[in-house]
């Protein structure tokens, strides 16, 4: 399920450059449900020794700026939400229905629409852009023993094969499904740009992500697996969501 979701405030949204903990967190603010906020934000699936999170959100759309490391939005703006979690829609819905004006980085904002989404029709190839970035990495140990974090390109072979490995354990972890014999391709549609890749930060944690437009074939059960709840990781911090470009 997808929502959806317009705000308009007064004079202007003014939010740091990397304000996906603050979109995050207003999320989590917007469900009462103590059980559904508890598992979304100190439990989610455990699968091995990974922990996925149901959900993912997009950028903010509308107009803006950026001025002195600010984005500055101007009225109105919207912002797209996906799960694979029922009970974690529905309390959404409520709140935004029910509430009279919303708190985005201590900033008011109201709401001016609100729309359910239907998932699409997957097909064996279609073409998918991104609604927030994709970012995809691997921890590894270096010989003095410190972890180092890698980062892959959307060039790199090895990126769909890790979306892939990525969406099966999701399978696994949200629905108890093994999809692992199922074919799945995620790769970029068109020549890949240096300034597609985005460089920010959660928590003070450098993360690096893919902007673009990708053709992503296979298996409908994978494709509805990333639309819903995101493709690559650290979905449920605002990256990896994916909007149907088009049939191809």
């Amino acid at each position: 399920m997808r929502l959806k979701i317009t705000f308009s405030f007064q004079d202007k949204l003014i939010l740091p450059s990397s304000y996906q903990l603050a979109i995050q967190s207003m999320i989590y603010s917007l469900i009462t449900d103590k059980e559904i906020k508890s598992f979304l934000h100190e439990i989610g699936y455990k699968l091995e020794k990974r922990i996925y999170k149901p959900f993912t959100f997009s950028w903010l759309q509308g107009k803006h700026q950026i001025r002195e490391g600010k984005i500055i939005f101007s009225s109105p703006v919207t912002l797209h939400i996906s799960s694979c979690w029922d009970p974690m829609i529905k309390s959404l819905c409520n709140a935004l229905l029910t509430q009279s004006f919303f708190t985005l980085h201590h900033q008011k904002i109201n709401i001016e629409n609100l729309e359910m989404m239907k998932d699409p029709i997957f097909s064996e190839s279609m073409l998918v852009r991104t609604l927030s970035p994709i970012t995809m990495y691997s921890t590894v140990e270096i010989p003095s023993g410190r972890k180092v974090t890698h980062y892959y390109d959307i060039r790199d072979p090895e990126f769909t094969i890790l979306i892939r490995n990525n969406l099966i354990k999701k399978a696994r972890a949200f629905f108890n499904l093994d999809l692992s014999e199922r074919p799945f391709s995620f790769t970029p549609h068109g020549q890949v740009h240096a300034k597609q890749q985005k460089t920010m930060r959660y928590k003070g944690t450098v993360i690096k992500a893919w902007h673009g437009v990708f053709c992503m074939q296979g298996d409908p059960q994978l494709q509805q697996i990333a639309y819903q709840t995101g493709a690559g990781g650290k979905n449920g911090q605002g990256y990896g969501m994916l909007s149907i470009y088009k049939n191809s």
